[in-house]
């Protein structure tokens, strides 16, 4: 059995907003804009994707996620 990556997952306070902000910077779209869960992708049927949830705990420490992208 073989596996793919469908997307990473980052727990924020604002999933909108921050879906939207990533969606200009990589030049993607917003797939689902659910105000708990909004997700986006470089087109409709192409992963892996970005996934925003919803959080009531604020940030409390440094980011262990990054997200690095070069022009190719």
């Amino acid at each position: 059995m073989s596996l793919s990556w469908e997307q990473v997952t980052v727990d924020c306070l604002a999933p909108v907003d921050l879906g939207q902000w990533w969606c200009a910077v990589l030049d993607w779209i917003v797939v689902d804009d659910d105000p708990q869960a909004s997700e986006i992708r470089p087109s409709v049927n192409q992963m892996p994707g970005l996934q925003f949830l919803a959080s009531t705990e604020p940030k409390t420490t440094k980011n262990r996620l990054h997200i690095d992208r070069d022009r190719r």
